[in-house]
């Protein structure tokens, strides 16, 4: 049997069947590397979406988070205490004694010593309660309401009559028809005192012995 170098036999193969496996194999290198740098390009693709969609996510879950986030409200206290006051059923409501009007107003209503009561009432609006009125069997009255330099007398069209001094605080002295009647106020409330049929110099000695 003859021998046959196989570097013989290739030497033989017609150019044109080379060239054409060259090329095919050239084609298959050609589009494994380009399915390899579309895999590669899809790959950095699907990580940067993560990245985005991890992002997105995180900025979704702050909003969440501060939407849901209580605010900080400094008159919680004050709005408690009120919470914890009773409620008013008419804008002027009748009690029974001083200590029952502090459970409505949240604060002391001061009593002219020597004077009998009539009427204890509080007012307001709504279902709270702001002003306190201490009315006397002799037809003096008694007005009170938290907030300076008000006038809480609930009287109109009154002329200044006088403005007294007493123990460091100014008072007003107005005359409406036959009601004399003092407005002042400290650094927390405005006040109020009226009488009816008597002189400025009256209401002023009464004055002078509840104004500290």
């Amino acid at each position: 049997m003859k021998k046959v170098k196989l570097i013989d036999e290739i030497s033989n193969v017609d150019d044109k069947y080379i060239n054409k496996a060259l090329s095919i194999d050239s084609k298959k290198k050609l589009v494994n590397e380009g399915r390899k740098m579309e895999i590669m390009k899809f790959n950095n693709l699907f990580k940067w979406g993560a990245v985005c969609l991890g992002c997105i996510c995180l900025v979704f879950v702050g909003v969440i988070v501060f939407n849901n986030k209580k605010p900080v409200d400094n008159n919680t206290d004050i709005d408690n205490k009120t919470n914890e006051l009773m409620q008013i059923t008419n804008p002027l409501t009748e009690v029974s004694s001083v200590e029952e009007m502090k459970k409505y107003l949240g604060f002391d209503v001061p009593v002219i010593e020597g004077k009998e009561v009539s009427t204890y009432i509080v007012i307001g609006e709504g279902k709270t309660a702001t002003h306190g009125r201490i009315m006397y069997k002799d037809k003096s009255s008694f007005e009170i309401e938290k907030g300076t330099n008000k006038d809480v007398s609930g009287i109109e069209g009154g002329s200044l009559k006088k403005k007294e001094t007493i123990n460091n605080i100014e008072v007003s002295i107005y005359k409406m028809e036959d009601i004399v009647y003092a407005n002042w106020s400290d650094s927390t409330y405005s006040y109020s005192y009226s009488m009816e049929n008597v002189k400025v110099d009256k209401l002023i000695k009464e004055l002078k012995t509840f104004i500290k």
